[in-house]
């Protein structure tokens, strides 16, 4: 069984669905250079919104690879489809500097299948809101 060792109270984590939600806010809060050992290699959103700027193309591309790299080791198949919208209330000079990205997953452990949808809201460079969404 695989499990995702963590620093804090819950120590091992050996749920699939428990994995995946840990996995996601890692994801969303890790900063790629915040280690020495592994620096330029942690898998960050932010770093992926700041490296693509206003490419939102470049960036679900990035979201999609980047999720499938860190999920296959805890799961034996992965699917990331990851989509965007321009936000339509943009009244800034630049409008891709404000869009939201959809984030749908599935994967599989043992036979058993999981899913994860968030909606990303990406302003100004930065990760300004996660939401859940129906599956």
């Amino acid at each position: 069984m695989t499990k995702l060792s963590t620093l804090d109270q819950d120590g091992n984590i050996s749920s699939p669905s428990k994995i995946a939600d840990r996995l996601m806010s890692y994801f969303y809060a890790s900063d790629f250079s915040q280690s020495t050992a592994l620096y330029g290699d942690i898998i960050s959103l932010p770093a992926i919104i700041q490296k693509n700027s206003n490419n939102p193309d470049q960036v679900v591309s990035d979201i999609s690879s980047g999720l499938t790299t860190l999920f296959l080791p805890f799961f034996d198949s992965v699917n990331f489809d990851v989509t965007y919208e321009i936000d339509n209330q943009n009244t800034g000079l630049n409008i891709r500097s404000r869009y939201n990205i959809k984030v749908y997953g599935s994967m599989s452990k043992d036979g058993v299948d999981h899913n994860l949808a968030n909606l990303l809201a990406i302003t100004n460079k930065q990760l300004s809101k996660v939401s859940e969404l129906e599956v």
